[in-house]
């Protein structure tokens, strides 16, 4: 069996979350690590604007606030190797300078583990401004799907009526 010519890219994705009628000054910016397989770093690029496209969306939250995501470009793309991801591999890193204790969480503030604290709850009861550093942010963005679709849905039958 030969070897695949592709190789293994991480993107990291900047994408700028705002949302309506709240105190916020400045917006909330998601920086997001995607996995892509590519047989060049052209096309990995490619590969990477487009996912980075399909994170523009907008909805209205619970408390009827509009929310835009909207992706405003790659902060980085590298070659993480040809071989297949395994257990333990790095896959991206940055260096930068200050209190490395500041930037460490307890357990029970890591995500995986404020998801399983919470999934029990409605999505509505989690998604509240102090606890959106906590929220599953693919959750939030399922919500926000859901609501767009419902939204085309309804629209569709009221021309049809």
């Amino acid at each position: 069996m030969t070897a695949s010519p592709q190789k293994w890219y991480v993107a990291v994705l900047i994408v700028k979350v705002v949302v309506s009628d709240t105190k916020e000054k400045r917006p909330l910016i998601d920086r997001q690590f995607k996995l892509i397989r590519a047989i060049n770093h052209k096309a990995a690029y490619q590969r990477a604007l487009k996912l980075g496209q399909a994170e523009n969306l907008g909805y209205r939250n619970p408390n009827g606030n509009r929310v835009r995501w909207m992706f405003v470009g790659l902060e980085d793309l590298d070659v993480v190797g040809d071989k297949r991801p395994f257990d333990g591999m790095e896959i991206y890193s940055f260096m930068k300078r200050g209190t490395p204790g500041r930037a460490v969480r307890k357990k029970e503030e890591l995500r995986v583990f404020q998801y399983e604290a919470t999934k029990h709850r409605p999505i509505m009861e989690t998604t509240s401004p102090d606890d959106l550093r906590y929220a599953p942010i693919a959750a939030l963005r399922w919500v926000g799907r859901q609501i767009e679709r419902r939204k085309k849905l309804t629209a569709k039958r009221d021309r049809k009526a």
